[in-house]
């Protein structure tokens, strides 16, 4: 497949939203998988954990990827489960992520969904899958990420023009620069505290943008 890539990320467990995006991007389910004639679909992680399928995304991911028509790299929920169930080495009778009350929560919805021998057969496959493909990719498409949405957002402001106030999002370009240029300096654990950075600045960007529609 030469078509490119098509990026999906924190399914969790929503895999009738999942299958309707697949259609909308013209895969179609044939041979037992989803697939596009020439596209591939990159999965970013996170397909447990919540929502009313996992045990159906699992399954349709592990398919895609099986049949070659998708790639993925480890999310952190996927991680976190990983510790769930593995055995503390350091620490009989404990497990890597401990049982406590909270991180039981966060993987109850997996454990209720998932017939137990499945979600062992699931996990072990999902071990195979790396957590990144290409540090200097990743940059690039993180920086697409953040051009193209202010693009995006400036077109459409030009296309709909009847207020200054419909540029009152470029108050957030200083935060989204800032985060840009970090990311393409810094590595490993420095890189940390950059998601929750962009979070809080994605969330301050659609704020203004909504207010700017508005006023």
């Amino acid at each position: 497949m030469s078509g490119g890539y098509d990026l999906v990320g924190d399914v969790h467990g929503h895999a009738d939203e999942l299958e309707a995006l697949l259609r909308t991007l013209g895969y179609r389910r044939e041979r037992g998988a989803w697939r596009h004639p020439e596209r591939t679909l990159l999965f970013v992680g996170d397909f447990l954990d919540r929502g009313p399928k996992i045990r159906e995304t699992l399954r349709l991911v592990r398919d895609m990827l099986e049949a070659g028509s998708a790639r993925a790299v480890l999310g952190n929920h996927e991680w976190n489960t990983f510790c769930f169930h593995a055995e503390d080495p350091d620490a009989p009778g404990e497990h890597l992520r401990r049982h406590s009350e909270k991180n039981f929560n966060q993987v109850a919805a997996t454990l209720t969904q998932v017939p137990r021998g499945e979600l062992a057969s699931h996990l072990e496959f999902l071990k195979s899958l790396p957590v990144r493909l290409g540090l200097r990719r990743a940059r690039l498409y993180h920086w697409a990420l953040l051009l193209g949405g202010l693009i995006s957002a400036a077109l459409y402001v030009i296309l709909t023009y009847h207020t200054p106030w419909q540029w009152l999002f470029l108050l957030a370009v200083p935060l989204f620069l800032n985060n840009g240029f970090t990311v393409w300096r810094q590595e490993g654990a420095a890189l940390d505290p950059m998601l929750r950075q962009l979070s809080l600045s994605s969330l301050l960007f659609v704020i203004l943008f909504g207010v700017g529609q508005l006023l």
